[in-house]
């Protein structure tokens, strides 16, 4: 629990700028106009969806008949009837799809309370009902009731409205303490899933991380619907991830018979997050004035539509808004008073330095953007034509291009674009580049400088070369998501994708309790060759932990794919449902075990190094720890003593890394990725008996880069050697990596504990970077694992880690039936 000081101190900050009126004052020209200052229209409506026709369309969309409709003249709204969760969602009662009633398209993903400031401490509704039908002239309001999931004595009660017109639902939440329990410094907010869109703040722009920041509104952006979300009450403080914001808006004092109440809008509209800034500053009451410009091309004044604009205070680097030009290069947008800077973006196109402009503006500005450039490429393997990522970086002073936001879509991502045929073109601003290909740590790294000139298309011919032996093995990613999960806005053919051009060869879903198929998917792009899938789940609660599990069956037509809600049940119990549920070769994976509420060691209250706990419901029967999550090595080394602990006692878990990975970039599949020994290579071929075989029998190798395998005695990873008195025997290691990726040293790791280091490794332009063997005791029961330290970074093919690998064990001893 936090004291209000920082959000009453933002408060000041954000909304009594000089000149703050006490109204909303929205200037077009030398006239006044309010955002809702336009005809009647048709009258509000709220009501029980019956049929198909009421409902939003798109991607995100998920309602469906039996939910709730809040309509106007400019918007519609959905509401999941109380006893449908969805997603993170702990019941329904939340909205889950929003648009303009002109495209009817829906791109959130879901809004549910954030209470505590504790995930996933939220709202459990119990009714969802009409409470103003609407009519001429009348708005129209649903409301939610219920409780709070961790104390039911906290009484909840949401309302929706929506006036006749205007593009703002208004969301009031009050919470009443009936218990004997007294709050103190009670953070009231919500979690926004944004579904398809990008989420955005002021004056921070789209790369937004969990680090805390103060703002007065959000926004998402998708091509189909853009939101904004702005509290009346108070300043915003948000922390973000992938696909979602959490933001407080307000801390209340709750003692026993207090309430309290907050309210926010949703503003809903078509285009860029700058479309909606004249309703966002009319909730805040913020003065705003009309700031019209023309974007052109430098040389002919030809105008350029389409393009970006994006505004930032004097002085600012990053985005306050973002508008586009319409065909005739034109855009208007609302600034509050003051210095603003300007500058324009279009694919292809060099930009100037930043316009500066005043609101209220003293001219209106021309921006210019240099002639168009392109890039064509292709990108081969062995002569034919690959999946893979063409990665562009300017030679100095040509700064790194922009081929799309840092997202969850593969048609152009930062400084990279993603193939699937090998063969591509991508508008290129004027200058020089080095251009990169590649396709993950078992090829190499192709590289061509490049000059673009406007008006011209410049090309590159780029042969990646598979250069890392892996015959046998086959790399998959065991923990992946994609847009059926709520936290996760990545289409299924992207996710494919995202896959393909990493070389990971086996893809396995695991959304938040649902249980998707990747296989028609895959089979429809007619890349079945390429990429296998298997079909998992991980059951994800917000207690106990969350746990994979695959193979599983998928049933379409079934709520969630046919996953089971695990709302209170302990890890026993999810593990013996998951036992007896077809198929019956099921891998039970401990997720992140320790990351808290969501890691089961943690949350089992699981002691380091005894593993000791008197938890109720615990249980050791899964089959796999995820010792590698992400590109996060600093976490990993926890949970590997934890793994050490478990095999010291006799436990024979097998050690996976996983990427888990919720979109595209910063989150790539396959970093880390678990290599698995299966005797074949080709993914069109792979089996799921022998993928689950592999792993029972801990035939794996878990790698964000290196390739590391091991022998003992002749005997390979996972398999076991009999003990011989006095005996000794040789452990042979062999280490792989591309020129990219750097090895530092390489340990053996006997019972936990290193007990040989090579330091001595070849450099970068040797593959085979270690082939060694050194003698070891196999006198008595004991286990072996061979460990890869890398140096440097990974970039330009993946930033945010680095190259560490580390083999599954050799046991010495009587192998377990």
């Amino acid at each position: 629990m936090h004291a209000s000081t920082g959000l009453t101190l933002a408060l000041l900050l954000l909304l009594t700028a000089p000149g703050c009126p006490s109204r909303p004052e929205i200037h077009e020209g030398g006239g006044e106009q309010t955002v809702a200052d336009r005809d009647s229209g048709p009258e509000a409506r709220a009501f029980r969806v019956k049929r198909e026709d009421h409902l939003l369309t798109g991607r995100a969309a998920q309602g469906r008949a039996g939910d709730w409709r809040l309509e106007n003249r400019d918007v519609a709204v959905i509401v999941s009837h109380h006893d449908r969760p969805l997603g993170f969602g702990r019941s329904g009662g939340n909205v889950i799809d929003a648009g303009t009633r002109e495209r009817n398209t829906d791109a959130l993903g879901q809004l549910i309370l954030w209470l505590d400031e504790t995930w996933p401490r939220q709202a459990i509704y119990t009714a969802v009902r009409v409470t103003a039908e609407g009519g001429p002239g009348a708005t129209a309001a649903l409301e939610a009731s219920g409780h709070d999931s961790d104390d039911p004595a906290l009484k909840i009660t949401t309302r929706y409205t929506l006036p006749p017109t205007g593009r703002a639902l208004t969301v009031e939440t009050r919470i009443e303490n009936t218990g004997a329990t007294s709050y103190t410094d009670f953070e009231l907010g919500d979690a926004l899933q944004w579904g398809n869109a990008q989420r955005f703040a002021p004056g921070h722009g789209f790369n937004l991380s969990r680090e805390p920041i103060m703002t007065a509104w959000l926004a998402g952006e998708a091509p189909e619907a853009a939101y904004g979300w702005v509290s009346e009450a108070s300043a915003m403080r948000s922390i973000h991830g992938s696909g979602w914001s959490d933001a407080t808006v307000k801390v209340a004092q709750l003692p026993p018979g207090a309430s309290a109440t907050y309210t926010r809008h949703l503003i809903i509209g078509d285009g860029a997050i700058g479309d909606l800034l004249p309703d966002i500053f009319a909730q805040l009451k913020l003065e705003a004035h009309a700031v019209q410009g023309r974007v052109a091309e430098e040389g002919t004044e030809a105008p350029i539509a389409d393009a970006t604009i994006l505004v930032a205070r004097d002085g600012e680097s990053e985005p306050f808004a973002r508008i586009r030009s319409g065909a005739d290069g034109a855009f208007q947008l609302h600034l509050p008073p003051g210095a603003w800077l300007l500058r324009a973006e279009a694919p292809g196109r060099r930009a100037h330095e930043p316009r500066r402009v005043t609101s209220p503006p003293a001219q209106d500005p021309l921006i210019h953007l240099s002639g168009a450039g392109r890039l064509a490429f292709t990108l081969t393997s062995g002569g034919a034509a690959t999946s893979g990522k063409v990665i562009v970086r300017g030679v100095a002073p040509t700064p790194n291009p922009v081929f799309g936001p840092e997202g969850a879509t593969v048609t152009g991502t930062m400084d990279r674009v993603y193939t699937l045929t090998g063969v591509g073109e991508v508008a290129l601003p004027p200058g020089r580049y080095t251009v990169f290909g590649a396709r993950g740590p078992e090829y190499g790294l192709a590289k061509q400088e490049i000059t673009v000139a406007a008006g011209e298309t410049a090309r590159a011919a780029l042969e990646v070369k598979r250069v890392v032996d892996t015959t046998g093995w086959i790399a998959g990613d065991f923990h992946q998501h994609s847009d059926p999960s709520g936290d996760s806005s990545v289409a299924l053919e992207d996710r494919v994708i995202s896959n393909l051009v990493e070389g990971v060869e086996l893809l396995v879903s695991t959304d938040h309790n649902h249980i998707t198929d990747f296989a028609p998917v895959i089979e429809k792009m007619g890349v079945r060759a390429q990429l296998a899938s298997m079909v998992g789940n991980e059951i994800t609660t917000s207690t106990v932990g969350h746990f994979n599990a695959y193979p599983l069956i998928a049933n379409p037509s079934a709520v969630a794919g046919g996953a089971f809600g695990p709302k209170g049940m302990t890890p026993a119990e999810i593990f013996a449902r998951l036992r007896s549920t077809p198929p019956d070769n099921t891998i039970i994976q401990i997720n992140h075990p320790r990351a808290g509420r969501i890691g089961f060691l943690d949350a089992m209250a699981v002691e380091p190094g005894t593993l000791q706990t008197e938890q109720p419901g615990m249980s050791w029967d899964f089959d796999a720890v995820e010792v590698v999550n992400g590109k996060r090595l600093d976490h990993a080394q926890p949970v590997l003593d934890d793994w050490f602990a478990m095999l010291n006692r006799g436990g024979l878990f097998v050690a996976m890394g996983n990427s888990d990975t919720h979109a595209v970039i910063d989150e790539e599949p396959g970093y880390a990725r678990t290599l698995i020994q299966i005797g074949e290579d080709a993914p069109g071929k792979i089996t799921t008996d022998a993928v689950v075989a592999a792993i029972r029998g801990r035939r794996a190798v878990v790698t964000t880069g290196p390739f590391v395998t091991a022998t003992l005695a002749g005997v390979p990873i996972g398999g076991f050697v009999a003990p011989q008195a006095g005996g000794r025997a040789d452990l042979k290691v062999k280490v792989q990596a591309p020129p990219w990726i750097g090895v530092a040293r390489v340990e053996l790791i006997e019972r936990g504990e290193v007990v040989h280091t090579w330091d001595e490794v070849k450099g970068r332009d040797e593959v085979v970077r270690l082939e060694a063997t050194h003698a070891v005791s196999i006198a008595k029961p004991t286990w072996f694992i061979v460990r890869v330290i890398g140096e440097g970074d990974m970039e330009p093919v993946v930033s945010g880690t680095t190259p560490y690998a580390f083999t599954n064990p050799i046991w010495v001893g009587e192998e377990a039936r």
